[in-house]
């Protein structure tokens, strides 16, 4: 979670990874997705209600973050919402990632994949494959904003993948596709979103930062 602490540059308001309970989480949740456009001001509310209550309980599952069976219900009925944009979730986020960067002179803008295992849940459904066929999952493709001392300032961009199964085995068939269907795109777009942030805010120096990986697109 990305939240406020006091910096030792007074013009900058950085931020950390920090214990919950000594955070002001309605205003860090007000602050990190009021500009999220769900198509109702209602559903905004919504969002930064249920941020609020999961950056409390971030590793719990949702009947236990939730204290009334009124406040799950809501939750359960905003995550399955077909009118409810991911995306937008998250582009406002990265406007506030953005606004905290402007303030720095040089930051560091790191890209990994991580593997999200749910092969030993029961219940999933829609997963693709993830090393092999008998793990299933999905890929999580984030990069992270973080000051030359490690201060978090938050996503500039993020990326979902699921590898479909049909796919399995074709590796070898990756120079023939057009280069927006290969999984090495994601480093493309990785770059794109700094190159555009890096426009936004020429006064401060943004330097890529991404593993051998990125070299095979």
């Amino acid at each position: 979670m990305v939240v406020p602490f006091e910096s030792s540059n007074p013009q900058t308001e950085n931020v950390l990874i920090i214990d919950p309970p000594s955070l002001e989480l309605d205003k860090w949740a007000l602050n990190e997705f009021s500009n999220a456009s769900l198509g109702d001001p209602r559903r905004t509310d919504r969002l930064i209600k249920i941020a609020k209550e999961r950056a409390a309980n971030p590793s719990v599952s949702l009947p236990q973050c939730f204290n009334s069976k009124a406040k799950l219900k809501a939750a359960y009925h905003f995550y399955d919402s077909p009118k409810i944009n991911p995306e937008a979730i998250l582009r406002s986020h990265y406007l506030k990632t953005q606004e905290r960067l402007s303030q720095e002179n040089v930051v560091l803008a790191v890209s990994d994949t991580t593997e999200v295992d749910y092969t030993h849940h029961s219940s999933k459904q829609g997963l693709g494959y993830l090393h092999d066929l008998n793990h299933h999952g999905f890929l999580l493709h984030s990069t992270l904003v973080l000051t030359p001392s490690k201060v978090l300032l938050g996503l500039l961009e993020q990326q979902i993948i699921y590898r479909d199964i049909d796919n399995f085995g074709k590796k070898h068939d990756r120079k023939k596709r057009p280069t927006q269907e290969k999984e090495s795109y994601k480093w493309l777009k990785n770059l794109e979103a700094v190159a555009e942030a890096q426009k936004n805010h020429p006064s401060t120096l943004i330097v890529n930062v991404a593993d051998r990986e990125s070299e095979y697109l």
